[in-house]
């Protein structure tokens, strides 16, 4: 049977990605519905909301010149805010502090580079250890106590989630004109090491956030595809059932059977009730520790830190509704809220970013990961969609680690099938 002939198509997960399948449905004549188990739209993308104040939830750029992006832009009518990135890497091992603008991947000491330092023989791709078996030994003691650091087991966390971790490449201090060699000899090299934008002669990135904040933004959008003709349910949970190969949706005592289905959303319940096979969803909790500050430094800038104790991953600062913000995603700690600020202010005072953080908007709040996953989550994930295949769900890139991927990705499939 030809899917394309239903004309229907419901959407499970009412974020960014639900919302762009929505859009690029609707455009072909489907009847489409997005089905979203809270009481708006958005995801993860929205905004943390305090007492009329708002912080973002971890890192959220949106990357210009990309179609699909600008349609959300378009639709929510809203003004964003367009700049550079600006971003740095910190690295603590081992006591030693190495801090480098223009990259975002972890930064090493090594002296005489060469290829004879790099495990070129390693052919296994299943764990993180396989991973990072390439570099050098000093090097990946220390990437491994990173991920340690992290709660994380390196032999158990799949192989491309270095990319999640933002350690699928390195940089050597130092050293860009011998990385650049290495790179340009082989794609093994070009794959693992890294340099700046600026060493590659490579154009700068734009990104944008929306000025008001992503609630607001995800709001009108609302409203907007509601204008279109797309139904849209909230405050709702689905059951997916399984009969035979086909996905049968469950919610409000309706049921939903003559549709094609995309789920956008945590596939643990949708692959559970297919196979009795549990996967490990959440197994990267990280926290979100937010406040206004007063700086008189007025850009985006995003910071990546890589430590063997620090509890600090990431640091933002960033301006939403014409505040002056800092944001900074950690591990969970019993460490007070402003002491991990403390320490986020004394890493960017050695960039020259210097703020004063005003002590009674400091909050905290849960961040959840769901893009780093097991060797075995991938094996079960991977055998229910050649499972599923011929069913009437359609792929979703549950394993593609970023937006852009998986937007490309899921119009790759839908062109390649035919699914207009």
């Amino acid at each position: 049977m030809d899917a394309s002939r239903k004309k229907k198509i419901t959407i499970v997960g009412g974020g960014i990605i639900g919302c762009l399948i929505a859009i690029h449905f609707k455009k072909k004549n489907y009847e489409v519905t997005i089905l979203e188990q809270k009481k708006y739209l958005g995801g993860v993308l929205r905004d943390y909301e305090i007492k009329n104040d708002f912080f973002f939830r971890g890192c959220q750029y949106l990357e210009n010149g990309i179609d699909w992006i600008d349609q959300l832009k378009m639709i929510s009518r809203e003004k964003f805010n367009s700049f550079k990135y600006n971003y740095a890497s910190n690295n603590i091992f081992n006591e030693e502090t190495l801090l480098k603008k223009d990259l975002a991947v972890p930064i090493f000491k090594f002296k005489n580079i060469s290829k004879k330092k790099f495990k070129l023989n390693n052919t296994k791709n299943s764990s993180l250890v396989d991973k990072i078996s390439f570099f050098p030994k000093e090097i990946k003691k220390k990437l491994i106590n990173f991920i340690k650091n992290c709660g994380l087991d390196p032999k158990e966390i799949h192989y491309d989630c270095a990319q999640n971790l933002q350690i699928s490449r390195i940089n050597i201090l130092n050293s860009d004109l011998e990385l650049m060699k290495l790179k340009s000899d082989k794609s093994i090299f070009d794959e693992n090491l890294a340099v700046s934008r600026k060493i590659k002669k490579a154009n700068d990135l734009f990104y944008s956030t929306p000025l008001n904040g992503y609630s607001k933004m995800f709001d009108k959008i609302l409203l907007n595809l509601k204008k279109m003709g797309i139904q849209i349910i909230l405050n709702t949970k689905v059951e997916p059932v399984w009969i035979e190969n086909k996905l049968i949706l469950k919610y409000d005592e309706k049921k939903i059977s003559d549709s094609l289905i995309f789920w956008s959303g945590n596939p643990t319940n949708l692959i559970y009730n297919f196979n009795k096979k549990k996967i490990k969803s959440n197994i990267f909790k990280t926290l979100q520790i937010s406040a206004n500050i007063s700086s008189h430094y007025k850009k985006n800038f995003f910071l990546q830190n890589f430590s063997d104790k620090s509890k600090i991953l990431r640091i933002q600062t960033y301006i939403l509704r014409k505040k002056n913000k800092i944001g900074v995603e950690c591990l969970f700690t019993n460490n007070p809220s402003s002491n991990i600020l403390n320490e986020s202010r004394k890493i960017l005072s050695k960039l020259k970013i210097n703020f004063k953080i005003f002590d009674k908007t400091i909050v905290k709040y849960p961040l959840p990961r769901f893009d780093v996953y097991t060797v075995s989550d991938q094996k079960i994930i991977n055998e229910f969609q050649n499972k599923t295949k011929n069913s009437n769900l359609l792929y979703s890139p549950w394993l593609i680690y970023g937006r852009r991927k998986k937007i490309e990705k899921i119009i790759d499939f839908l062109v390649r099938k035919k699914i207009y």
